[in-house]
């Protein structure tokens, strides 16, 4: 597990949906899913630069309705919470409840309105992305 001081300081910050990315002064990327700070390990080829850029292109092309959803389920779990919360909603799909539930038993704080909130921003994130995928 790589430590953030001893990586340099920290340049740039990207925070996606299931995971963080730091861009260091020594020239390295590290990655936290939830789990700590590990180092990323770049394909032979290519540079931290090329590599840095072609992530902050992808974000910077995110829909509008993906950035509120990723938004709102930042702001209700924290990195290493996100993942059960992923795992619930594939498995019980709009059952907010059972969601709810699931996660106080985990011991992860959550309420059910705010749960539906983020039923309702998930909804329509697909709306939007299965409508430009007619459109294309």
């Amino acid at each position: 597990m790589a430590t953030l001081s001893k990586q340099g300081t920290e340049l740039d910050r990207v925070n996606a949906l299931q995971y963080s990315l730091s861009l260091r002064s020594n020239g390295t990327v590290l990655r936290n899913r939830g789990e700590g700070w590990k180092v990323v390990h770049l394909k032979a080829g290519i540079s931290t630069e090329a590599y840095w850029s072609k992530i902050k292109e992808k974000q910077a092309n995110l829909s509008p309705e993906f950035l509120a959803y990723r938004r709102a389920v930042q702001a209700e779990f924290s990195l290493a919470n996100r993942s059960k919360y992923f795992v619930l909603v594939s498995m019980l799909g709009d059952d907010t409840d059972g969601i709810c539930s699931s996660l106080q038993d985990e011991g992860i704080d959550c309420d059910l309105d705010t749960l539906g909130e983020l039923d309702l921003l998930r909804k329509t994130w697909q709306a939007m992305k299965r409508l430009e995928a007619v459109e294309a």
